[in-house]
């Protein structure tokens, strides 16, 4: 072969071309990608965050937030306003009545409109009047109390209105009755003379049976002609 009339070896050149060996066909089925199920399965190695929040439904919320509030009212009738423990749990069970009646609102968001509607609503369920008055007197100590906490800022069921009560002429026991009620414990019977004195102290100072029944020796003052109790607003009085 000649080029540009000088004399050139020819070259040959040899393309190798490898043909797939078993090893090479071991490693590519090592290759493989891993199923999608398979990696589900595995054990997640991520540590929980323990600022990440729980987040609840609204209605759970609004639950866990009145119980809170419903406890926390209670204590307070209980050790600041120095209540029996029979009219702390009348004043709960008039709040569940309220809360049926809220059924999720906020209290912040209450206006008096709304609440007015809250009498005709307990009347409608068949209380008497005298309860419905009751439900009413036990919202407005429950807003007062929110107001002192901080919790609302105006007391709106401080504008509620409830019906005008009859004043119902009392029946009153007569000399006669009176005399057959305290005299009804008789000599030889068990605890007579416990008896009586329960009864007279009842019929002379007004004083409640939860209040009585609590009543403890240091608490009678015998030459004083008194008795002392817990609550003594209610309990403390003279006896002739």
């Amino acid at each position: 072969m000649s080029l540009w009339g000088r004399k050139v070896a020819p070259v040959v050149v040899s393309i190798i071309v490898s043909r797939p060996t078993a090893q090479s066909s071991t490693q590519q089925a090592a290759r493989k990608v891993v199923p999608r199920t398979t990696i589900k399965e595995m054990p997640s190695t991520r540590k929980p965050n323990p600022r990440k929040k729980t987040v609840r439904p609204k209605r759970q919320r609004g639950a866990e937030e009145a119980a809170r509030l419903r406890d926390a009212f209670s204590r307070y009738l209980a050790s600041e306003c120095q209540l029996s423990p029979n009219t702390v749990a009348a004043y709960r069970r008039d709040l569940s009545r309220f809360y049926q009646w809220l059924a999720g609102r906020q209290l912040q968001n209450l206006k008096v409109s709304e609440l007015s509607d809250y009498p005709a609503w307990l009347t409608d369920t068949g209380l008497a009047s005298s309860s419905v008055a009751r439900h009413v007197v036990s919202l407005k100590v429950f807003f007062r109390y929110l107001q002192l906490e901080g919790v609302l800022n105006d007391n709106q069921a401080a504008l509620l209105t409830s019906r005008k009560l009859w004043q119902r002429v009392p029946t009153v026991l007569t000399a006669v009755q009176v005399d057959k009620l305290l005299t009804a414990p008789q000599r030889g019977e068990p605890l007579w003379r416990r008896d009586r004195a329960v009864l007279e102290m009842l019929y002379a100072t007004g004083a409640r049976v939860s209040e009585l029944s609590n009543l403890l020796l240091r608490d009678l003052h015998l030459a004083e002609r008194k008795a002392t109790g817990r609550t003594a607003r209610r309990s403390s009085a003279k006896s002739s």
